[in-house]
């Protein structure tokens, strides 16, 4: 997953993973449930990026308690990230633990299962930001949030809009714990 997210931002290829050009797919195709345990931060996502997993039951991207699990930061206004059909678990940061998306860039999140992820100040799962830009969109579907916590007075356990500029659309989504 890491040289995965180092050649779709260079679009240079790394080790096993061929060069890409403008948009990427991160696609896991797997016969059974494997689980990814980060040992150090996944690189910051900096290009347009989509990442598909083969369904949440299937593959599971585990911060350990330790880490944040996706950042999504590009320069440049009109990137967008998509993550579909796969847990992120036990991430652990001070702004969304399993996933922030920062200055205004738009995601979307399909059957994705945010499950015990930690902020130390808002956004347990996830944080969007918009520093100032407007026209960011963010769309959660058929998604599960579970046992998210914020542990600051931001708030948040579950999703943190931490600026205005930010259309949120949330659809057949269960939050719980």
């Amino acid at each position: 997953l890491r040289e995965a997210i180092i050649a779709a931002n260079t679009d240079a290829p790394r080790n096993d993973c061929p060069a890409g050009a403008g948009a990427d797919r991160i696609v896991f195709t797997l016969a059974k449930g494997e689980t990814i345990a980060l040992g150090s931060p996944l690189p910051t996502i900096t290009e347009t990026l989509l990442v598909r997993g083969p369904g949440a039951d299937l593959l599971t991207i585990d911060g350990q308690d330790l880490h944040k699990i996706l950042n999504f930061d590009p320069p440049a206004h009109g990137s967008w990230l998509g993550v579909e059909e796969l847990t992120l678990t036990r991430g652990f940061a001070a702004y969304g633990a399993a996933a922030e998306l920062a200055s205004g860039q738009s995601a979307f999140f399909r059957r994705t299962l945010f499950l015990a992820n930690r902020a130390s100040a808002s956004g347990g799962a996830l944080a969007i930001s918009s520093s100032g830009a407007s026209g960011a969109t963010v769309e959660v579907s058929e998604c599960w949030f579970n046992l998210n916590q914020s542990l600051g007075s931001g708030g948040g356990g579950a999703i943190q809009v931490l600026d205005d500029g930010v259309d949120l659309f949330v659809d057949r989504t269960t939050f719980s714990g």
